[in-house]
C-alpha cells in the first residue's frame, strides 16, 4: 500500500498498528463494565521514548549498549533529537491553550466564543503534532525517513501488547484493543465506584510500567471512559454507555444524563453520515434494548 499518490517500492513497507480480532479473542457479545484504557498522544510519545531522529539515527558499526534499538535501526539515548524536541514544544503549547480554555470556560462557559476559539487552538496544535509520523511515512517528503517511520509504529505496536499482557496477567480480560487503546472487562459484579477505582489505579500501574520499561517518562496510559454495558460484534464495530468519565470534574455525573448523550460507538450504521434517520433510531432502539437486558 502507499500513502498518497507516491508509489511505495518494498524499501518503503511498513507495518502499520495492531488491530485486535474479537472473535480470536472471544469476545464478541455483550459485556458488564468496560473500561476503555488508552496512551496519552502514542505516537508523538514514542518519538520521544525512542528519541527518533535523523541526526540520532546510529551508523553500522557504531554501535553502543545503551542505543535505544528501533525497528531494524538503532537511536543514539543522548543527546535528545530534534523531532522530539519538536513533540515536547508542541505539547508544552497544547498545554498552554488547554489552561487557558479551562480559565475561558470557568469565566465565561463552554458555550463562549473564548472557550471555543481555545479548544480549537489546542485540537490545531494536536493535529500537527500528529502529522509528525505520517510525514516520516511519506516518501515524497524531503525529509521522510523510513527508519523513524517504522520505529513509531514499532513502538506503539510493543507497548499497546504490553499493557494487553500486564493487564491479562493482573486477571483482567481484554476484550479488543485498536492502535492506541484497549477494552478492558473489570468484573460483571462491581459497583460504578469500584470499577472507577479500578481503572484509575490500572492506569496508573500501566503508566509506571511502560515508562520503566522504556526508560521515559513520556509514555502516560489513563482511562478514557467506563462502560456499565458493551456490545462488540466484530472487529472496528462496537458500541458503549458510558457511565464515567474522568475528563468531568464530577466524573460520575455523566450517567445521570440521558443515554443518547453518553453512547461511545464506533464503525456502526447509527454514526455514518449517510444512513437514514430510521435506520439510525432503529439500531440506537436496539443497543438500548440488548443493553437493559440482564
Amino acid at each position: 500500500s502507499g500513502w498518497g499518490d507516491s508509489y511505495v517500492d518494498d524499501e518503503w513497507e511498513l507495518q502499520g498498528a495492531i488491530v485486535l480480532d474479537p472473535e480470536e479473542l472471544d469476545s464478541v457479545g455483550l459485556h458488564k463494565n468496560v473500561v476503555m484504557l488508552d496512551f496519552s498522544g502514542l505516537y508523538p510519545s514514542m518519538m520521544i521514548s525512542f528519541n527518533t531522529s535523523w541526526e540520532c539515527k546510529v551508523k553500522k558499526g557504531e554501535e553502543r549498549d545503551d542505543d535505544i534499538i528501533g525497528d531494524r535501526c538503532r537511536f543514539r539515548r543522548e543527546p535528545e533529537g530534534v523531532l522530539p524536541r519538536c513533540v515536547k514544544e508542541l505539547d508544552g503549547l497544547r498545554d498552554e491553550y488547554k489552561d487557558k480554555r479551562t480559565e475561558a470556560g470557568e469565566i465565561h462557559g463552554k458555550d463562549s466564543k473564548e472557550y471555543k476559539k481555545w479548544d480549537a487552538a489546542q485540537k490545531t496544535v494536536k493535529r500537527l503534532r500528529a502529522t509528525f509520523y505520517g510525514l516520516m511515512a511519506f516518501q515524497n517528503f524531503a525529509w521522510a525517513d523510513i527508519d523513524i517511520a517504522r520505529t513509531i509504529t514499532y513502538g506503539g505496536r510493543k507497548c499497546l501488547t504490553r499493557i494487553m499482557e500486564e493487564s491479562e496477567s493482573l486477571g483482567y480480560k481484554v476484550l479488543y484493543g485498536h492502535t492506541d487503546s484497549i477494552m478492558i472487562a473489570l468484573g460483571d459484579d462491581k459497583t460504578p465506584e469500584e470499577c472507577a477505582k479500578i481503572s484509575i489505579e490500572l492506569g496508573e500501574h500501566l503508566t509506571k510500567l511502560m515508562q520503566k520499561e522504556l526508560k521515559s517518562d513520556a509514555v502516560e496510559v489513563e482511562p478514557e471512559i467506563l462502560m456499565d454495558r458493551f456490545f462488540l460484534p466484530r472487529r472496528n464495530r462496537y458500541a458503549g454507555r458510558i457511565i464515567w468519565d474522568p475528563s468531568l470534574n464530577d466524573p460520575h455525573s455523566i450517567a445521570k444524563l440521558p443515554v443518547e448523550s453518553r453512547i461511545k460507538i464506533q464503525g456502526l450504521e447509527a454514526k455514518h453520515a449517510n444512513t437514514a434517520e430510521i435506520g439510525r433510531q432503529a439500531q440506537l432502539g436496539a443497543l438500548k434494548m440488548i443493553w437493559d437486558e440482564e
